[in-house]
């Protein structure tokens, strides 16, 4: 989900939930990790065709294969 806040009058941040919580909400933004209230939060609507599509990263780790090969 898009949303933005305002850190300081004037400074429009927008970017996408990480994590929610009662207390905290983590936002990701171009500038980096936001740690906010989400009662400061706005939704953001977003129009499908102009949206970029927001890669995930997962990260996979690699176990030594059992059998001894590779």
């Amino acid at each position: 989900m898009t949303v933005e806040f305002e850190p300081e009058p004037g400074r429009i941040l927008r970017g996408s939930i990480a994590s929610l919580n009662r207390r905290t909400a983590t936002e990701v933004t171009p500038s980096g990790r936001w740690r906010v209230s989400p009662f400061l939060l706005r939704g953001v609507e977003t129009d499908a065709a102009s949206a970029e599509p927001t890669p995930r990263v997962v990260s996979i780790s690699r176990s030594p294969r059992r059998d001894g090969s590779g």
